[in-house]
């Protein structure tokens, strides 16, 4: 799971906390990181950004797929890396919610 993000943006200042919670449980066993646009617009734009923030799950083979666009509560994450083919968190996390 990768986030695209703006420093300036309200959404993705909001994000980063439950983001970065959810990173502390599932890495190493499902990395998540983010890109900050506003230093890589030329990544951004070359990705298809268009808006901000913008989570893309990452596949087995380290490809960029669907965009995510539930709900981006920790909750949400998490359920999200629970239920993506392929990947989750810690074992045990995902069955005890």
């Amino acid at each position: 799971m990768v986030a695209f993000m703006a420093g300036w943006c309200g959404h993705c200042q909001r994000l980063k906390p439950q983001y970065d919670k959810a990173a502390s449980i599932a890495m190493p066993d499902c990395p998540m990181g983010y890109v900050d646009c506003v230093a890589y617009p030329h990544l951004a734009s070359a990705i298809g950004v268009q808006g901000y923030p913008t989570i893309k799950m990452v596949n087995s083979q380290s490809q960029l797929t669907d965009n995510y666009n539930g709900d981006r509560s920790f909750q949400g994450l998490m359920m999200k890396l629970c239920t993506s083919p392929g990947s989750g968190p810690k074992p045990g996390y995902c069955s005890k919610r």
